[in-house]
């Protein structure tokens, strides 16, 4: 699916469950009707628009992202959190094949 397409419908969802109208996600900045094209994939906006939209609906950042990536956590966030219970519980056998993985996976 096309990167500004699956953002738009993203969008769309977030105003749709949270029960929003276009001109409370757009606050004023922008035009409703831009966002209401952007939803159905038709014209793009800009990154300062979309952090309008997503400031506006409450929603953070890395929670997009999830919805974005359909609730996969990525490898790096997956990583961070292993090595960080790791590193919680004092497990250095674990940091170390954690530490082995990736400077596998990284080798060019």
């Amino acid at each position: 699916m096309e990167k500004n397409l699956k953002t738009g419908i993203i969008i769309a969802f977030i105003r749709e469950t949270k029960h929003l109208k276009l001109k409370e996600m757009t606050g004023g900045d922008f035009s409703e009707s831009q966002l209401a094209k952007f939803e159905k994939g038709e014209t793009e906006i800009t990154v300062g628009k979309l952090f309008t939209v997503l400031e506006n609906s409450n929603v953070y950042l890395d929670e997009f992202q999830n919805l974005y990536n359909e609730y996969e956590q990525s490898d790096e966030y997956n990583y961070r959190h292993e090595l960080a219970v790791a590193y919680a519980q004092k497990n250095i056998k674990v940091i170390k094949e954690i530490q082995n993985f990736w400077e596998e996976k990284c080798q060019f």
